[in-house]
Parts: C-alpha cells; structure tokens; sequence
C-alpha cells in the first residue's frame, strides 16, 4: 500500500482584484491530520477585510500527495481539502435491472456491505490496476479573439499550466474557450471483464466539454471533474478533445495594458487594473483514467 497523502499550503490569498492579503501561513496552521475544513471569512482567517463591501475570494495553491493543484473558494465558502486523493471513486451500492444490489468501487479489498434486513455480506474486489495519469505534451488550440480580431493559436503545452502562467501574451490574456487534443493507448489490463474506466481532469478553470473519438460524454461544470469513458474506448488509438472555458477577468486584465484602440474588450465598471492578479485558467490536471469494477452483492 502507499504512504499516507500529504496536504502542503504552497500559497494562500484573500480578497479582490487588486486588494488582496497573503494568508499562507494562517491558512496552514489549521491543517488537521492532512485534511482542511474552514470557512473562507475573514474571522477564520484572521484577517481585516482587505476589501469592505466587495465580494472576497480565497485562493489556494496546495499539494495533495505530490500534485499541485488550485482552488478557488467564494467568500464563506466552506474549503474540504481531505487527504483521500481525488482520483479515488467512493465505494457506493446500487440496485441494478435485475433488483441485485450492486457494489461499485475503484479500490482493491474486502468490504462488508450491510443489507436492509439487517444482514452483512463480505464482497472481495480484487484485480484492479492502479490509476494511469495520461502525461506528456498535447495540443491546444485558442481560436480567434472577439469580434475576430487576432488569428487562432495552435501551440503545444509540454506539461498541464495555467493559461495565466504563459509566457505568450495571447494565451496569457485569454478569455473564453481553448481546445485540448492528447492522443493515447489503453495499457493491457485496464478493459477486463467488469472494469469500467473514468476520466478525472484533476483541477480546471472553469468548466469543460469532453469528447472521446469524436463522441461527446457531456460538460463537466463542478467537482469533482470526471465522466465514465468505457464506451466510448477503442482499442487502438483514442483521441480525447476537452474544451475548457475560463472567466473573463483575465483578458480585462489584458486589456489595461493596450492602449484603447487595441483593447478586445469594454465594460461600463471594472474593478480590474493592469496590475491585477490573473486568474488560474484552463485545465491544470493532472488528468487520470481511473479503472472501477462492480461486484453484485449476494442476498
């Protein structure tokens, strides 16, 4: 079995665009047996109001077993950071087509399963690989910028950032909805009898459409970010296509820096300057096939 995950605060940030306070090490302090459950107000963290009568965030950049990953928390949202990685499907029971009750899971071991007329049945799941993170480099394409200004931008990302962090001005500026493609083999092993196998994008900015050989399993809109791709699977070669959309703020942003006969964009109020943080965009992994097995539950 593998060691324990670890929860490590790399950053944490309160507060708006342009008025914000770090709050890394407050934020780190209440970290309880690898696990964070607070709520996102200043009286948790702390803090003054770095912006009175202004809707706050707290931003965090954290590793959780050796991933990074960032998360956005609305103000008095509740934060969970638990140290149970996210790949990992919860074991749950259904009732299938034939009134058996089913047990599903993506983890090896013995479980015992109480039924409604108060018997226990033990089910052993054995024989699942672990989770295969798809790495490596995939294509993105950002299309043209509004009101068809710019031209589309065909790059390749060698590792999974934030637009934000591009060093390319139009990829960094971004707004709207950019395409990954990543082309990849299932490995011998992860399609036997009574495997089903998940997608998990890990962390995105905001919201992504997915497609696997040209077959759309649907918008991925909260956490955690992940659809069933077992149909949609060939032997051979697959082709994956996520289409992630991101906020507008970031392009705001952009904007301030152009003069004004440049600009793509125009709002009437804007608490967005040239020097306001960026936003994390687009999808920051990592991304993870997560082989599940169902087992039927002997009445």
């Amino acid at each position: 079995s593998s060691a324990d995950p670890t929860l490590q605060i790399l950053k944490a940030t309160y507060g708006s665009a342009g008025s914000s306070v770090d709050v890394t090490a407050k934020v780190s302090s209440l970290i309880t047996n690898n696990s964070l459950t607070i709520c996102a107000n200043t009286a948790t963290l702390g803090v003054p109001d770095p912006a009175p009568n202004v809707v706050k965030q707290l931003v965090l950049e954290y590793k959780l077993d050796g991933q990074s990953a960032t998360k956005t928390i609305p103000e008095n949202g509740k934060v969970d950071l638990g140290c149970m990685p996210s790949f990992l499907l919860e074991a749950s029971l259904r009732t299938d087509a034939h009134n058996k009750t089913v047990l599903s899971t993506s983890r090896n071991g013995d479980y015992t399963v109480s039924l409604s007329d108060g018997s226990k049945q033990n089910v052993s799941v054995t024989g699942l690989p672990d989770p295969l993170t798809l790495e490596g480099p995939c294509k993105l394409l950002f299309p043209p910028f509004t009101a068809g200004k710019g031209k589309p931008v065909e790059t390749t990302f060698d590792q999974l950032i934030s637009w934000s962090d591009s060093m390319v001005d139009s990829i960094k500026y971004f707004s709207g909805t950019a395409t990954y493609t990543k082309n990849f083999t299932i490995p011998k092993g992860y399609r036997g009898k009574g495997v089903r196998l998940f997608l998990d994008l890990g962390s995105l900015k905001n919201l992504a459409e997915v497609s696997l050989n040209g077959k759309p399993l649907g918008v991925l809109w909260k956490e955690p970010f992940r659809v069933e791709i077992t149909d949609a699977l060939t032997k051979g070669e697959n082709t994956l296509s996520i289409k992630v959309t991101n906020l507008w703020p970031n392009r705001l942003i952009g904007d301030q820096k152009l003069p004004e006969k440049d600009r793509l964009t125009w709002a009437s109020v804007s608490q967005y300057h040239a020097d306001s943080p960026l936003l994390p965009s687009g999808l920051l992994g990592p991304v993870k096939l997560i082989p599940a097995k169902s087992e039927i539950v002997q009445p």
